[in-house]
């Protein structure tokens, strides 16, 4: 019988042994601004998508997390 490993085990792995380490970590300080890339209408992207270099940070409600992204993938098919 071949075993199988979800490509998200070692994520769930990490995950849980923080959890189990060091708890639940939280931000010291969150800025009240971020930058962020906006597509706000149809149209071609090189034109379209502007840099908001002040975005404003929206409250959390009850039961939301907030998650800092470092680095993200784009996929070379979508344009």
């Amino acid at each position: 019988m071949e075993t199988r490993t979800s490509p998200i085990a070692p994520c769930v792995a990490l995950f849980e042994q923080n959890r189990i380490l060091d708890g639940f970590s939280t931000m010291s300080t969150i800025r009240a601004t971020f930058k962020a890339f906006e597509y706000a209408k149809f149209g071609d992207v090189l034109k379209e998508v502007k840099l908001n270099r002040s975005t404003a940070q929206k409250a959390l409600q009850a039961g939301e997390v907030r998650v800092k992204v470092l680095s993200a993938a784009v996929n070379p098919i979508d344009y």
